[in-house]
Formats: C-alpha cells, structure tokens, sequence
C-alpha cells in the first residue's frame, strides 16, 4: 500500500511539474487580465492517470506554481482551486467511459464540463476581486483557451485510454 501510495505522488509531482512548464511555454495575454496557456491539456491526462483526488493536487499545484511564475500572483489561490475542481470534473465524467467505444466523445464533455467550470471560476473570483463588469471581458480569453484545450485533450485522453500502457496506470488505481 506504501508503494502505491508513493508511486501516486511521484506521479503527481512529475505532472504538476510538467502542467507548470507547459503553462509557462506559451502564455498568451488576455485583455483585461489573466492569460490563456496549454495547461488545461495535460489536465485532463492527469486526473485520467492519477485520479480525482491526486489529478487535481498535481493540476492545481502546478497551474498555481505557473502563475506565481509570471507574475499573477493574485490568482494562485483561486487558480490551486479551480484547475483541481476541473481535474475532478474531468475524472468522474471520463473514467466511466474510458474503456468504451463512447470514450472520444466523453472526452469531448468531459473536457468541456471541466473548460465550463474554469470559465465561471475565474469570471467569479474577478467579480469578487474586481467587479462583475471587469471581469466580463475575461470569459472570451477563457472561453477561447477552454475551447483550445477541449480539442487538445479530447484526442489526447482518447488515445492515451486506448494505449496499452496507459491502461496499466489506469489499472494501478484499482490496486
């Protein structure tokens, strides 16, 4: 059980990790505030392969650890929140499917009820931090990156579930 657990945080720092780089890699700045990135493609990967409660521990680190890195600071908090609830989101839409012949398209729903929660996430921390019609502006950043990420992910988490050795991981959370 020890080895489990620890081969379940390894896995989690090395993906927060990886979240954290491929956020930085290409951050594009939105109007307003905020900016649109990568990240919420490996996301998903992560809750796939780690599960709800370590894909959203290594999702919101690693989101949370690149904004503190480019200066949004503000946000890390709010960001460590959001990006684990969508790694949750992702994980019990998805894991149901993920052995089936549905597992594309539940990847496509899983991806958007996860980009939807990020959308209203930020939209409701801004109006709290900034106001309501400060962060109005923001959602089509989001949206724009949300629906990025929902194509990325859909056909990556469909053929991670698919291959062979994705499926040994999967398999290692029932132990």
């Amino acid at each position: 059980m020890k080895n489990f657990q620890l081969k379940k945080l390894i896995l989690a720092a090395v993906f927060a990790a990886i979240i954290c780089v491929v956020t930085l890699l290409l951050p594009i700045p939105l109007p307003g505030s905020g900016y649109a990135n990568l990240g919420d493609t490996l996301i998903a990967v992560a809750s796939v392969i780690l599960g709800p409660l370590w894909g959203a521990v290594a999702a919101g680190l690693g989101s949370a650890l690149a904004d503190v890195f480019l200066g949004y600071t503000v946000y890390a908090p709010a960001t460590f929140i959001i990006k684990g609830a969508m790694a949750v989101v992702y994980y019990f839409i998805f894991r149901p499917f993920a052995a089936t012949r549905a597992r594309f398209p539940m990847s496509a729903v899983a991806a958007m009820g996860s980009e939807a929660l990020m959308i209203g996430g930020y939209f409701a921390f801004e109006a709290i931090i900034y106001s309501p019609a400060a962060a109005l502006p923001n959602i089509w950043g989001n949206l724009t990156q949300g629906l990025v990420a929902t194509v990325i992910s859909t056909v990556v988490v469909s053929i991670l579930s698919h291959n062979v050795n994705t499926k040994k991981l999967l398999a290692i959370k029932k132990s």
